[in-house]
């Protein structure tokens, strides 16, 4: 409800609330992950014009902390295609191919 009200900001606080007062929420977990992941799309496209190196340097972390959560997330609960798919776009992203190659097995 916040974040369709206030926004994605507002919300974080209580998506982040609630892994902390139940980490194994797979839906919380998604929530903070998707959080992160859409915070990275969206400063790689207002940095398009970024020498590689620099957008790399400036979106990766925000990759690798949404990485983190929606790994949790999909241990938990691996039908939720959101999640999948986000993570197949981090792993490309991140050249982790192991990690695709793993997911796309788990997903058969």
């Amino acid at each position: 409800v916040v974040e369709q009200q206030s926004g994605a900001d507002a919300a974080l606080p209580y998506y982040q609330k609630c892994v902390e007062l139940a980490p194994d929420n797979a839906q919380g977990l998604y929530n903070v992950g998707r959080y992160y992941y859409n915070q990275a799309v969206s400063a790689a496209e207002q940095n398009a014009r970024l020498s590689a190196r620099t957008l790399k340097n400036k979106v990766n972390p925000l990759y690798q902390k949404a990485m983190s959560y929606l790994e949790k997330s999909n241990e938990i609960d691996s039908k939720n295609e959101d999640v999948r798919n986000a993570l197949r776009n981090i792993y490309y992203k991140l050249g982790e191919g192991k990690k695709l190659e793993a997911l796309e097995k788990k997903g058969k």
